[in-house]
């Protein structure tokens, strides 16, 4: 193999590596996404009381509160 050959198997491979760690980057983001959404189904607003229907805070509870970056009170 000369060196112009060896040199784009090398970026080959790189390319092949960067793309499985991106890969992997996007389902990890994709499931970090999915806890936060099942987070939210658990902590919603009651209907007919300002409360969260998981813990009875105030709505908003100090759960959507961080989950939406607010400050804690």
């Amino acid at each position: 193999m000369n060196t112009t050959e060896e040199e784009n198997q090398r970026l080959r491979s790189n390319l092949n590596l960067v793309r499985r760690q991106r890969d992997a980057y996007i389902a990890e983001r994709d499931e970090a996404h999915a806890a936060v959404d099942r987070v939210r189904m658990l902590h919603s607003k009651r209907p007919v009381s300002p409360g969260c229907t998981t813990c009875n805070e105030p709505w908003p509870c100090s759960t959507i509160r961080a989950l939406d970056q607010e400050a804690f009170l």
